[in-house]
């Protein structure tokens, strides 16, 4: 499996390679978040995201329970991990994905 191109970051996709974080970010520091693991899988004409809706559902409540207030909605998360697979980003094969809120999300 290839590295992503592009990363999910402050509500918009960047160049994985020109997304950084502070150093002071919580999630840094002491290894908070809340993520899920995604797979994909390609049908000879799209990428399909097994479960999606379930797993964005997941998401949250493992978001919710650690006091973490997301940013986005589960839709808004399901949304951006469905783009991240989009034209011009996907790769033609399966593959696996981790949506996570450890820094988009806020336990202040």
């Amino acid at each position: 499996m290839r590295p992503a191109r592009y990363v999910w970051l402050d509500g918009r996709y960047v160049p994985a390679s020109r997304a950084s974080v502070p150093v002071t970010t919580h999630a840094i520091h002491y290894g908070t978040t809340a993520f899920e693991g995604v797979r994909a899988y390609w049908n000879g004409s799209n990428l399909n995201l097994f479960r999606l809706g379930d797993h964005m559902a997941r998401l949250g409540r493992s978001a919710a329970s650690y006091g973490m207030r997301p940013r986005l909605t589960g839709a808004e998360m399901g949304r951006a991990a469905a783009g991240s697979a989009g034209p011009g980003r996907q790769a033609r094969s399966p593959g696996h994905g981790r949506p996570g809120d450890g820094v988009a999300g806020s336990n202040a």
